[in-house]
């Protein structure tokens, strides 16, 4: 392989290397704290270890467990948590969630010991329980109701009859047929839950489960009735708020709360993602390299802060500068080279909005100015 392909193959190299380093993300977790518990990204206020959460609330206990994927603990609730979700700039929604496990109630189940409960309870603490949770009760006997400081809000019957068995959808959703399912009112703000399960007719035995789920149960999340029995625990979508009356980035967008004096949520501004909660979390959003994120089409996107622009005649000129920059660059790494320098300084030409910058102890890569004048790559010899 000639000099000055191989000249080509690291100056192409280290473009490369500059492209991905600024497309590199941005830490979700504190300096110096860890963000991952095994594949669960932990994102401040949460914080695995001392310094690296907000408050008690928000402490994160990164356990071992016997199947080798660790188990996320929130002490403070005594639940484990599946996962979290920030709040997304691109969504109406700005609230924070994240998941955890929770224990069904059972009753009059063969294969449950005595009566268990599904009671939670988050008062104290910045954590709600999100309206998009669906109460959900599952058997041939139930009429189970759910509880909140002692009133019995929504609440649903199943049974096993065959007047509803006959409906096109009772084996596939909870519309009645030993599964039912309830929304949860909205701006209720709910901090505790419990469950209640009855008899529809007291004579009659089996077994009565209910809980609260994010899920549908319908579709391909349809789980027949009579394996509920054997579940353990549900997944329940959780909210949190923060007093963060003090945030004044424009890159920032925060939401009072009514119910929670000096309670904000807050995600990342239109055009900035990551953590808005860590000082300059929020970064610039580069919707040029998506094109699902721009509608630039065959016009050139250069992007900006927070948002985008497109130009018409961007095409043509990038034509020019990438031929031009290119023969600039192996031309500059060449007289260098015959010069006899250990020391080699290539210039590219690029317009300000691709800017480049590497350096290392051999090799200098710097912005020039825009230009059409090249030189050719290899001098012509003279006869």
């Amino acid at each position: 392989m000639g000099v000055d392909v191989k000249r080509f193959l690291v100056v192409m190299l280290l473009l490369r290397i500059c492209e991905y380093a600024a497309a590199s993300t941005f830490p979700l977790a504190l300096r110096n704290c860890s963000d991952h518990c095994g594949n669960v990204s932990v994102p401040y206020p949460f914080g695995i270890g001392k310094g690296c959460y907000k408050n008690k609330w928000f402490e994160i206990v990164c356990k071992s467990s016997s199947d080798q994927q660790p188990i996320l603990l929130l002490p403070r609730i005594r639940r484990a948590v599946t996962s979290f979700n920030l709040g997304d700039p691109f969504s109406i929604s700005v609230y924070n969630k994240f998941y955890i496990q929770s224990p069904l109630k059972h009753s009059g189940c063969p294969n449950r010991d005595g009566y268990s409960s599904s009671s939670l309870n988050l008062k104290g603490s910045p954590f709600f329980i999100s309206e998009n949770n669906k109460f959900t009760a599952v058997g041939c006997n139930n009429k189970a109701f759910m509880n909140v400081t002692g009133l019995q809000i929504v609440g649903c019957e199943t049974t096993c009859g065959n007047e509803i068995r006959s409906y096109k959808g009772a084996n596939t959703s909870c519309v009645g047929y030993k599964c039912c399912q309830m929304t949860i009112p909205p701006l209720l703000q709910l901090q505790v839950f419990d469950a209640t399960v009855e008899k529809l007719e007291p004579n009659k035995q089996g077994c009565q489960v209910a809980f609260l789920t994010q899920f549908t149960l319908s579709g391909s999340l349809f789980t027949p009735p009579e394996l509920m029995e054997y579940s353990e625990y549900t997944t329940i979508e959780l909210e949190w708020r923060l007093d963060l009356s003090y945030m004044t980035s424009k890159r920032v967008l925060c939401k009072g709360n009514t119910f929670f004096e000096d309670s904000y949520q807050c995600s990342c501004h239109y055009g900035y993602e990551e953590n808005p909660y860590i000082p300059g979390g929020c970064q610039d959003i580069d919707e040029c390299r998506d094109p699902h994120l721009n509608k630039c089409g065959k016009r050139k996107c250069v992007n900006v802060l927070g948002s985008y622009r497109c130009e018409k005649t961007w095409p043509a000129i990038l034509s020019g500068t990438l031929s031009s920059g290119l023969l600039l660059l192996i031309f500059g790494t060449q007289s260098q080279a015959q010069n006899g320098e250990e020391h080699a300084h290539i210039q590219i030409a690029v317009p300000e909005s691709m800017s480049l910058s590497y350096s290392s102890p051999n090799i200098v890569v710097e912005n020039s100015s825009f230009s059409l004048d090249t030189k050719p790559l290899m001098p012509h010899k003279t006869q």
